[in-house]
């Protein structure tokens, strides 16, 4: 009776851990696909009006090398192409954090059972 009792308690610690892990990745990868799409389609998603900070001198004139709009152009670019690096990374990574729990899960035997002897 008392071997009986204790699977009970590990098999119960063991399916409320499993199911915590599980609810956890499942929370992440959610966040990561939701913020991985809304960077890949931002284009869609505003108005693509930017506002820009810069360093100036007391009469307002930029404290930049050149011209200032090509240094505009040239960062909000390289911001960009930044962003949509790290939207791709993360939706690939919410699929990868799937694969890890799912795969496994995949592989075990329909008809596993618990058979005492």
């Amino acid at each position: 009776m008392l071997v009986n009792r204790r699977w009970w308690l590990h098999a119960t610690v063991l399916r409320l851990c499993a199911a915590f892990v599980i609810f956890l990745v499942l929370q992440l990868s959610r966040s990561w696909v939701v913020d991985g799409l809304c960077r890949l389609n931002w284009r869609r998603l505003t108005d693509e009006i930017f506002g820009y900070e810069a360093s100036c001198d007391i009469d307002g004139n930029p404290v930049v090398e050149g011209d200032f709009r090509a240094h505009v152009r040239a960062d909000l670019k390289r911001r960009l192409r930044a962003w949509l690096c790290v939207g791709r990374l993360k939706v690939m990574g919410a699929v990868l954090v799937h694969a890890a729990w799912v795969a496994p899960l995949a592989r075990l035997r329909r008809d596993l059972a618990y058979a005492p002897h």
